[in-house]
């Protein structure tokens, strides 16, 4: 769980892709009138890491704002200011909200069981029981 009273910052790379991401104290985000400032919070990564203002990004692990926390691996869209996650599968497609959604509807009948996504086949399937591919057309497991 991340914690309310620091602040976060993904550090952008080559095609924006977010290659760390650091915790700051909320007192090292703070400008010159004590108010927080995610240029404030950039300007001290710079000075502890030596790494430009440009390539460090304010988020929150929540999605609070930009849309989803950072990860490592992930993109930073800048057009749209929106951090996006590792693109799961090759057959997903990125929704208007900026998640990955499989090309079938996830189960509307989830139970008490891992459920999975088979990229070959593309369904999803269950383990351990006999029936245990998801069956979009009659929303039931055959």
């Amino acid at each position: 769980m991340p914690d309310i009273n620091k602040k976060y910052f993904a550090q952008i790379g080559v095609d924006d892709i977010v290659i760390s991401c650091h915790v700051v104290n909320p007192s090292d985000c703070l400008d010159s009138e004590g108010v927080h400032s995610e240029v404030a919070g950039k300007e001290f990564l710079q000075s502890t890491h030596n790494i430009p203002v440009e390539k460090w990004i304010e988020y929150s692990p929540t999605g609070a704002f930009r849309t989803n926390g950072a990860c490592i691996g992930g993109t930073y869209d800048s057009a749209n200011d929106v951090f996006i996650s590792i693109k799961p599968y090759g057959s997903w497609i990125l929704s208007a909200g900026y998640q990955w959604e499989a090309p079938i509807a996830y189960p509307t009948d989830t139970g008490d069981f891992p459920i999975g996504w088979d990229e070959d086949n593309q369904k999803w399937f269950r383990e351990g029981f006999a029936t245990n591919d998801w069956d979009s057309n009659t929303l039931a497991w055959v």
